[in-house]
């Protein structure tokens, strides 16, 4: 629990950026409450486990009435790095549970992050410093490295490396190598 309280306290100076005065306001908006729910549940889940998997059930009312107003679904199973910064949550955001994301993690909005099939081992793997544009969707199982830039609407199906910028539907890396 601990380690997801320091993640949210590095959730928030990202969200916050170099405006200080954002703290004031910042509580109110619909991407620090998807963060916090997050947060939250992923402390749970490692604290307790299959009991929280359990008890959840009985919070679920009040967990959706969340969910509802963040317009975020981030399963509290995904290992999500420090400084998650979801920039415009209202088009929706999903991420799977079998998903291992890297630090800062940026999504503009309407992103999803899931699952071709109903495999129980699909894993999805993302390095850090990532940025997906608008509505733009990973679909596993696939491993992305460090730094890729993908490109608004794009629909990633295939493994990536570093410094990539992946654009299109199927995603192509347009990047130019040095």
């Amino acid at each position: 629990m601990i380690k997801q309280l320091s993640c949210f306290f590095t959730d928030c100076r990202r969200l916050v950026g170099k405006n200080k005065a954002r703290y004031i306001y910042i509580w109110l908006s619909r991407q620090f409450v998807a963060v916090a729910l997050y947060r939250f549940e992923r402390g749970m889940y490692l604290s307790f486990g299959k009991v929280w998997q359990v008890a959840r059930i009985v919070l679920l009312p009040i967990l959706n009435l969340f969910y509802f107003y963040s317009n975020s679904e981030i399963h509290y199973q995904a290992d999500v790095g420090p400084g998650l910064l979801i920039l415009h949550s209202s088009l929706g955001n999903v991420i799977s549970g079998r998903s291992t994301i890297g630090k800062n993690l940026t999504l503009a909005g309407g992103n999803v992050i899931g699952n071709r099939g109903y495999k129980n081992n699909v894993v999805i793997t993302i390095g850090d410093s990532c940025t997906m544009g608008v509505h733009s969707v990973i679909m596993g199982p696939l491993t992305l490295g460090k730094k890729v830039t993908i490109g608004a609407c794009a629909c990633v199906m295939k493994d990536a490396g570093d410094n990539a910028v992946l654009v299109g539907v199927p995603a192509k890396n347009v990047s130019v190598q040095a």
